[in-house]
């Protein structure tokens, strides 16, 4: 079961009809966007077996537990709407079954980054994770050429067996390079509107070469082939060239302002600075080659493997960007949004509806996630011969505005820090 939670920039449980932080001391009380933590906390002195606020510090007190002394098993993260609030399903503590959480200030173009031998985050050309492809020395035709992306987050069996999500496989023709062979497979994930969530492209570690001529910045669009240069960019037609070390080459050159490569830029586009638009000349460069593959996908952490009798089955597997870190652009936040709006009032074994009222994504802003992955085991029998069935995962996404980092997010943040890590903040997580 998922669920998204879109936050403003408010303060900590601030009230709807008596602004202030702290004062929402139920659910209903907090203001539009506005977001709090309850708990029922048996022990607690004013509010046994009651659900309450649990606040940062402080006394224990009518309607309000301190994080610190908080000993429930559960707890709700609420946020308040235009004629209510919408609550998440139960949380529970460490103790009671928390899988997983994690909390990353979302900035960068893509999800995740990886690929095998060597790899370039193409968001970040510098960033280099030097690696080897480990051919075989002998190539021969129809020998298996194969990539997998395993869920990692949304696994089986709680997470002993994942879940093959993504398969591109080929063969080897007679006289294969390690160029021909990863260029065969990029082009493959390109052009299968399945994938259209992956981006790929050759890369290379050591641009070599040299710089494009007359100092020219290339501005590189998403999905075209044709980019355009600041200045003549002097490339001749079948050129390599290196565009924030992804591999490519010139079909249309020499002393223009326009570059027409083999095939479109797979990735956020941007523009590319002129030390990392490198002219490789006309020969086929055959070292320091990988492919980079990104994932374009919210809220899920995948694993690259190169498939069991592949020509790169002994490649080494390269990691740039992880699951933590992506895109929290609107556009991202926004479609969470959608998908969740679209299971409302829909039915699983956990939670019976989801109460989302209008959309609240800004399409202004950039927010910071948080998500939390859970399980609950649903057990069958009593005593020795109980046994587990299977196990039911939760997962919430909380968002807040980037720009809301010291008002109703940072407390939240020492509140969650308190009850999930045992120390204010999440842990650097």
């Amino acid at each position: 079961m998922r669920k998204v939670m879109i936050m403003k920039d408010l303060a900590y449980a601030d009230n709807k009809s008596s602004a202030g932080a702290n004062t929402a001391l139920t659910p209903v009380d907090l203001r539009e966007g506005a977001v709090g933590i309850y708990g029922i906390s048996p022990t607690s002195t004013n509010n046994a077996y009651k659900q309450a606020l649990i606040i940062d510090g402080g006394a224990d007190a009518a309607g309000k537990v301190p994080d610190s002394s908080f000993d429930g098993d559960h707890v709700v993260i609420a946020v308040g709407t235009s004629s209510g609030a919408q609550v998440s399903q139960p949380i529970p503590v460490p103790s009671n079954g928390l899988v997983k959480y994690k909390a990353a200030a979302y900035t960068a173009p893509v999800y995740q980054v990886f690929g095998i031998g060597y790899v370039v985050d193409p968001s970040t050309p510098a960033t280099v994770s030097a690696g080897d492809l480990n051919t075989p020395v002998a190539v021969s035709k129809y020998d298996a050429l194969e990539i997998k992306i395993l869920d990692t987050e949304n696994s089986d069996q709680g997470g002993a067996i994942y879940r093959d999500i993504f398969n591109v496989n080929t063969t080897a023709d007679d006289s294969e390079t390690d160029l021909s062979m990863l260029l065969k497979l990029a082009a493959l994930i390109e052009a299968d509107t399945k994938y259209s969530w992956v981006a790929a492209s050759v890369s290379i570690a050591d641009g070599g070469g040299s710089a494009f001529a007359n100092s020219a910045t290339v501005a590189a669009v998403l999905g075209s082939t044709s980019l355009t240069t600041s200045a003549n960019h002097g490339v001749g037609v079948g050129d390599y060239v290196s565009l924030n070390g992804q591999l490519f080459q010139a079909q249309t050159g020499t002393a223009t302002t326009t570059l027409v490569l083999d095939r479109a830029w797979p990735f956020a586009s941007a523009t590319i600075a002129n030390a990392n638009a490198r002219d490789l000349g006309a020969t086929a460069p055959t070292t320091n080659l990988g492919l980079t593959i990104v994932s374009q996908v919210r809220g899920r952490n995948f694993s690259l493997a190169t498939g069991s009798g592949s020509v790169y089955e002994d490649a080494e597997v390269s990691y740039l960007v992880s699951g933590t870190k992506g895109a929290g652009i609107a556009a991202d936040v926004q479609a969470d949004e959608n998908e969740a709006r679209g299971l409302k009032g829909t039915a699983d074994f956990i939670h019976r509806y989801m109460p989302l009222d209008d959309l609240k994504t800004v399409s202004t802003e950039t927010y910071d996630q948080y998500d939390f992955v859970y399980q609950l085991p649903h057990q069958v029998g009593t005593g020795a011969t109980a046994k587990t069935a299977h196990k039911l995962f939760q997962h919430l996404k909380v968002a807040f505005p980037s720009t809301d980092n010291n008002g109703g997010q940072a407390e939240f943040e020492d509140v969650l820090g308190v009850l999930l890590n045992g120390a204010d903040g999440l842990g650097g997580i």
